[in-house]
């Protein structure tokens, strides 16, 4: 079936054979193919329900009331809220839900808050439980191996590494270590590494300020 326009150009298209609709494509690469160009790609097939096409910046705009909420829910045959991504109007925050659960927030402003909707900084993440709410992870226990956390500042649009806080593996079974505080004081463009260690406290709770640990 083919619908063209006073213009001999096809509008819609089903292909014989087929139940798949193209809108401006007369071979639809899903259930609904809407094409306004063809940009040379093809539909992946964990995706092609519905695809959009367009040669040059594509995508959705869904228009919601200034008090509403826009939605993109995710269902499956025991529920129809398993995942959610809302944008409220009322508040210009961005909320993403897992298992009909909220999860995270990106507020207006920029703050993020996972665990909580209302982030007081940049990132904040809540837990109701004991334990770790953040984790730096290096896929290795090797002697010498470290992960951790850097502390940026800028000057103009150049960003400078001056501060960190690394957990350095010791080779030793268990993913057992130190936990280093290093700071680079120097006044250049240099980013803060492993050599500009101040303080060290070692996998026996002992603690170096200016040298390693030794003794008890």
């Amino acid at each position: 079936v083919t619908i063209k326009n006073d213009a001999d150009a096809t509008v819609l298209s089903i292909p014989t054979g087929t139940t798949d609709v193209g809108i401006g494509e007369t071979a639809p690469l899903g259930k609904l193919h809407v094409m306004t160009a063809d940009s040379g790609g093809s539909a992946n097939a964990n995706a092609d329900t519905l695809v959009l096409e367009e040669s040059g910046s594509g995508g959705i705009t869904i228009l919601s009331g200034s008090s509403n909420n826009g939605n993109i829910y995710f269902g499956d045959g025991d529920a129809n809220d398993r995942g959610i991504i809302e944008y409220k109007h009322s508040d210009n925050d961005l909320n993403f839900y897992t298992n009909a659960t909220f999860g995270m927030t990106l507020k207006d402003g920029g703050n993020v808050g996972i665990g909580t909707t209302s982030p007081l900084t940049k990132l904040e993440v809540y837990n109701t439980s004991n334990g770790g709410v953040i984790t730096a992870h290096k896929n290795s226990e090797a002697d010498g191996d470290y992960t951790g956390y850097e502390f940026h500042t800028s000057s103009s649009s150049t960003e400078y590494k001056k501060g960190a806080i690394y957990f350095r593996a010791d080779g030793t079974v268990y993913g057992r270590g130190d936990i280093l505080f290093c700071n680079d004081g120097v006044a250049d463009s240099n980013n803060v590494s492993l050599a500009d260690e101040k303080m060290r406290i070692d996998s026996s709770g002992r603690v170096g300020i200016g040298n390693t640990p030794s003794g008890s």
